[in-house]
């Protein structure tokens, strides 16, 4: 199960790899305008679905969910990847996909998140493994509108680590568009809740700068291997990745005018160029920092501090920061 929006850079080499194990790929496409749609209609075991509504992950996983249930009646283990994610294929050969089959009714797969770093040699494996699958049970999906659970779970519910395989997610090969997704996001938040504190949102989204040593790992051929010998070409180039939620920024600086974002740390790219590489009507008037010089002393500070952020002691001096609007 998949949500597709303008993902053509790797959805061809996603579908040909997901064919490989799966029964039927649903694909939930949400408005995409560089051939995503016409890449997804030459596979045929993809049921393509349109996904009209607004940025809503949960309505989203929703909709996957209950097109997968109507296309058969028997057992089914559903697995929720977005495009630029690969079951690893060693996956076949080390017994983990069979414990997922054989699992019973309810059990929640979980699997260890291989983001693998640009240049390829390295991946950022974050714990805790994650949950990406699910066999299924019927029961209803339920979580918030950003940064929701794929499949519905249960706290007291079984579930299974696969051990030996990994779920290997590509975004991070193109790292100023992972930046900006994140500031597309930051934005979001600032709209839709603007209650929620600048601070919160820094410490939240600035996760990437502060990756441990101790999760980086080696990049493993093994995980790419099987389907590379099926002439399967995943490591794609990522560059001109995410122009959708680029343009999106873009439109909310239009709109809300850039002083309304301007205690979010996500002036550091060029808005300027993204204006211009998109042909959006900001690439004439160009895009403004509107940082005080308070905010970008602020944003110094935590930054300095993001490693330590979760700490007791951070999380006090930056409750001190109310005093500053922050």
């Amino acid at each position: 199960m998949t949500p597709v929006r303008n993902e053509s850079w790797i959805l061809d080499a996603f579908l040909a790899a997901a064919e490989q194990w799966a029964d039927y790929i649903v694909v939930a496409d949400q408005r995409s305008t560089d051939g995503s749609r016409e890449i997804a209609g030459r596979h045929p075991k993809v049921v393509l679905v349109d996904n009209d509504g607004p940025a809503d992950e949960q309505e989203r996983q929703r909709l996957l969910i209950r097109t997968a249930r109507e296309l058969t009646g028997e057992r089914r283990v559903l697995l929720a990847l977005d495009a630029d994610e690969f079951l690893s294929s060693n996956a076949f050969a080390n017994g983990d996909w069979s414990a997922a089959l054989e699992a019973r009714p309810g059990t929640s797969l979980r699997w260890r998140w291989a983001n693998v770093l640009p240049g390829c040699k390295l991946a950022w494996v974050p714990p805790p493994p994650l949950v990406f699958g699910l066999v299924d049970d019927g029961r209803e999906h339920s979580g918030p509108r950003i940064h929701a659970v794929r499949v519905p779970i249960d706290s007291g519910a079984r579930d299974v680590l696969l051990e030996q395989s990994y779920v290997v997610h590509l975004a991070y090969l193109d790292w100023a568009a992972q930046k900006r997704k994140q500031a597309w996001y930051q934005c979001w938040e600032t709209l839709d809740d603007p209650a929620k504190r600048a601070r919160v949102l820094y410490r939240e989204y600035h996760q990437l700068d502060v990756i441990p040593r101790r999760a980086i790992r080696p990049f493993d051929p093994a995980w790419i291997a099987g389907y590379e010998h099926e002439g399967i070409d995943v490591l794609r180039d990522a560059a001109g990745r995410g122009s959708l939620r680029d343009c999106e920024v873009l439109d909310w600086f239009a709109k809300h005018g850039t002083d309304r974002f301007a205690k979010l740390d996500i002036w550091g790219g060029d808005w300027d160029a993204v204006a211009e590489r998109h042909g959006h009507a900001l690439a004439s008037t160009g895009v403004a920092d509107p940082r005080t010089r308070l905010d970008r002393s602020i944003h110094g500070w935590l930054r300095l501090t993001q490693r330590f952020g979760d700490t007791r002691l951070f999380r006090q001096l930056d409750r001190g920061l109310r005093l500053l609007g922050w």
